[in-house]
């Protein structure tokens, strides 16, 4: 995995990183100054880890996503119109008493706002790992109204405080353990994760070594812990498209949700390709390292997921759909060799070309992924027909993507009304003209830098 190593290499990775494989481990290797004998300080109030507890509770019989937050925490003023799903998925309504409370009364202490930048971080991250209780947060909000009417909508696109301590509440209350103790039986024990020792202030916090992490990742890559009826409930997508109860999607992998500890940086990264039987994880002790670029920012967690996907990325179910915001940033991230710019444009700048003159753009999908884009001219009063572009992501290359996306977009035009298309390659590009020619394109004509080529539709 020579491109996995030059990717930990680039970011500074500091901690471990392991792929797995159809049940096998593939990769892994720590960096930085850890080796496989380090240890990780991660939070057990993530989402991720409470959602897994929730649908083992969920075989269990001991709750309902339908129960309302009364059989659970009667004491809450507004639990009868609350659901542990709309709890889960951030329907609630119930306000952030940390955002709300904690951090709004910080604006007024003066030597709190006298800090510079990096020190008022510093203070917030180490403020949001204080072991705040149920209690603390019932204090808060059982005098305020909720936010909105539950189920209406998303409360935000952060974490509310308030909901995680609740959910931590419903899954002690209907479990009958404390967090920790549940989580060890139903998750940790059952794969033979050794964890370490209690912090002395309750954090709810766990430690855990490349070792326990790949164990996990390789549980989840193979949907172990749960029945399928569990797992579709905690990995179906509720909030804006992306996120479910245990999980988000977004980037191209399927992402464990907030198994980090605080801000601090402090984090297990697990991506799942369940189709594919593919997981990654990055467990590390420091916060992800971002390079801005002209495309955008780009950091190592994003980096390791494209290279993974490019270890292993086969068409399967590859399908050629429209442009659209569900999609954008997937197709601004398509990428071409250096050897190719002089022939063909970036994804950006295809992008933008394509909306300017109104030209019909589909992106190749294989899952997730974003494979590849092709722009159609269109001009059914002339007759006309026109391949504007066509890439295909370098990564992925020489796997036959570029003929089933193109095979597909012939197929499209058929059915518009083309019986005759035509293309513009440039002369140096072969194979890109072995490509057309694989699908019935004849040249037509040579000109000093580009030929044309022609097939019948």
């Amino acid at each position: 995995m020579n491109a996995i190593e030059a990717c930990a290499l680039k970011y500074g990775a500091s901690g471990a990183i392991a792929i797995v494989k159809d049940g096998m481990s593939f990769f892994l290797n720590t960096y930085g100054p850890t080796d496989m004998e380090s240890t990780y300080l991660l939070s057990l109030n993530s989402r991720f880890i409470m959602g897994l507890c929730i649908g083992k509770l969920l075989d269990e019989k001991k709750l309902r996503l339908t129960d309302k937050l009364s059989r659970f925490m009667p004491e809450y003023v507004h639990a009868q119109s609350i659901t542990v799903l709309q709890l889960l998925i951030k329907e609630s309504g119930i306000p952030d008493f940390f955002a709300g409370n904690i951090l709004k009364a910080l604006q007024k202490d003066e030597a709190y706002l006298a800090m510079d930048q990096a020190a008022r971080n510093r203070f917030d991250r180490e403020l949001a790992l204080c072991p705040y209780t149920y209690t603390q947060a019932l204090e808060y909000v059982n005098g305020l109204p909720l936010t909105c009417v539950p189920g209406t909508h998303p409360t935000d696109d952060l974490e509310n405080m308030t909901e995680t301590l609740f959910i931590r509440q419903v899954i002690e209350q209907a479990s009958g353990q404390q967090l920790k103790a549940f989580a060890q039986r139903v998750i940790f024990s059952p794969l033979k994760i050794q964890l370490g020792e209690d912090l002395p202030d309750n954090r709810y916090t766990i430690t855990l070594n490349p070792d326990g992490g790949q164990r996990l990742l390789m549980a989840v890559t193979q949907r172990a812990l749960l029945s399928e009826k569990a797992w579709a409930a905690i990995t179906k997508k509720y909030v804006f498209g992306c996120y479910s109860i245990a999980f988000c999607s977004m980037l191209d992998m399927l992402s464990a949700r907030e198994f980090t500890y605080g801000a601090t940086g402090l984090a297990l990264h697990l991506f799942f390709d369940w189709e594919g039987q593919i997981g990654l994880m990055y467990l590390t002790n420091l916060e992800s390292p971002i390079t801005r670029t002209p495309e955008g920012a780009q950091y190592l967690e994003k980096a390791l997921v494209q290279e993974t996907e490019a270890a292993f990325l086969v068409p399967r179910s590859p399908k050629l759909v429209p442009f659209s915001k569900a999609n954008v940033f997937q197709a601004m991230g398509l990428a071409i060799a250096p050897d190719q710019l002089a022939f063909m444009n970036t994804a950006q700048r295809a992008i933008c070309l394509a909306t300017a003159f109104k030209h019909k753009l589909f992106i190749l999908m294989e899952g997730p992924c974003a494979v590849g884009l092709i722009a159609l001219s269109i001009d059914h009063k002339k007759g006309e027909y026109y391949i504007e572009q066509l890439l295909i992501d370098a990564r992925f290359q020489r796997r036959g993507f570029g003929k089933i996306m193109l095979n597909q977009a012939l197929a499209y035009l058929k059915a518009q009304g083309c019986h005759e298309l035509a293309i513009g390659v440039h002369r140096n590009n072969v194979a890109a003209q072995k490509l057309y020619q694989s699908c019935g394109f004849t040249v037509s004509n040579i000109y000093e830098d580009f030929m044309r080529l022609e097939a019948n539709v």
